[in-house]
């Protein structure tokens, strides 16, 4: 069984406590989850785990873009590299923590 029916196949069973599909696996974890990449979905990951994971692949898409519409692949000065640094931080703090909430309200363990 590949790792996208394996996770699918246990939404199924947690979709009558109301938690969406978008919720459950975002587009970036289908994506890797169909590429056979095995990672847990959001709401069953740990704390520091999802920060780190949603903090860096903020980091990676907001580079790329930013440096496609800058027009400098290259180039990366430091304060640049500090805010994009830290807005990635944020960013997974956040997540991370509307995920946590998510795993009280739903009362799911890790």
């Amino acid at each position: 069984m590949s790792v996208y029916t394996e996770n699918m196949s246990l939404y199924d069973n947690l979709q009558e406590r109301g938690i969406s599909r978008w919720d459950f696996a975002p587009p970036l974890y289908r994506l890797l989850w169909k590429m056979n990449i095995k990672i847990p979905p959001p709401v069953f990951s740990g704390q520091f785990s999802l920060v780190m994971f949603q903090s860096i692949m903020f980091f990676i898409i907001i580079s790329i873009g930013v440096s496609i519409v800058t027009d400098n692949l290259i180039y990366l000065n430091i304060k640049r590299l500090a805010i994009l640094i830290l807005t990635s931080i944020l960013y997974g703090a956040f997540v991370g923590d509307y995920f946590n909430r998510m795993k009280k309200r739903y009362n799911l363990s890790q």
